[in-house]
């Protein structure tokens, strides 16, 4: 009697050890795919931030020597916005990015108001200090930007049209605010009382830190609340605010005043960008989505630049 429960005791061992070395072997496969995916992750995220740095060096560079109306024209060049539809669509699937991309563009209208709410407080501020005066002007956007986006999410529109018309509003809109603006025609003038080099250093350093913060916000957002929020905060003003920033404590106010006026401009070509996002990726994928989505942001600006809208 004693040989059935010998066997049935090596029987009951023997599964109980192969139940654990099977589970320490998924626990060790999960853990790998995780590892891996969470490198993956960080080095898009590091390839596309140093490219995103150069591409917002590269800009700086054509507004010092073309003038205030090019860096303008390309004060809101995707580069935040590209990098967390990349990475979204990598997450959650090229349609998931696709629909975040259309949320995008009101966020774009809301950078517009952004835009506005710097000039205001720069124009307006009674503060005789540079620093001074750029921060009040920082603080003024941030909060106007703030009010239209928490409009926005307390009343969530999905579609192209919803999110379309605002950009095209809010373009209108600044174009007849900022109209009076008179432009400035030389390539480069600085103010000779700050340390421009040493400010450009810092700013660009600064963009590298708030852009891959953006994007990580961006895609937290898009995986836990869904691709609207993901969508809205890829167009958070983390070109556009650094870039009207330095231009305030490192050139003239004309100068600044210039490249205020061109910004609605920039960033109806970006949102030209998002919406070709919306279109390609389902189609042709991502990699080909960015390519095309880039050149149509050019073509648009050359346009916008021919037609003079401002």
């Amino acid at each position: 009697m004693s040989h059935p429960s010998f066997a049935s005791g090596i029987l009951g061992t023997f599964h109980s050890i192969s139940r654990g070395l099977l589970q320490r072997y998924v626990l060790h496969k999960v853990r790998c795919t995780i590892k891996v995916k969470y490198l993956n992750y960080l080095l898009n995220l590091f390839v596309l931030r140093v490219v995103g740095v150069f591409i917002v060096v590269l800009v700086t560079y054509i507004g010092d020597k073309y003038g205030a109306k090019s860096s303008g024209l390309l004060s809101a060049f995707p580069t935040v916005s590209a990098t967390s539809l990349f990475i979204i669509a990598l997450e959650n699937g090229n349609s998931f990015a696709s629909k975040a991309s259309l949320s995008s563009l009101f966020g774009l209208a809301a950078v517009n108001f952004f835009t506005f709410g710097f000039y205001y407080g720069y124009t307006h501020s009674n503060r005789k200090k540079l620093m001074g005066k750029t921060f009040f002007a920082s603080i003024v956007g941030f909060i106007i930007y703030s009010i239209i986006i928490f409009a926005y999410i307390v009343k969530v529109q999905e579609g192209t049209i919803y999110n379309l018309i605002p950009l095209i509003i809010s373009f209108v809109i600044m174009r007849f605010i900022f109209r009076s603006i008179k432009e400035e025609k030389s390539i480069k003038e600085e103010n000779s009382l700050l340390n421009a080099e040493r400010i450009r250093t810092i700013n660009y350093l600064a963009r590298a830190c708030l852009g891959g913060t953006i994007v990580i916000i961006a895609i937290i957002l898009a995986n836990t609340f869904g691709s609207i929020y993901g969508g809205i905060f890829s167009a958070f003003p983390a070109t556009v605010a650094p870039i009207l920033i330095i231009l305030a404590l490192t050139h003239t106010e004309s100068f600044l005043l210039t490249t205020i006026k061109y910004v609605p401009s920039s960033l109806l070509a970006t949102g030209v960008y998002a919406l070709s996002v919306w279109h390609t990726y389902p189609i042709h994928g991502y990699l080909i989505g960015i390519l095309i989505s880039y050149m149509l942001f050019i073509v648009a600006v050359y346009i916008l630049n021919i037609l003079k809208l401002n």
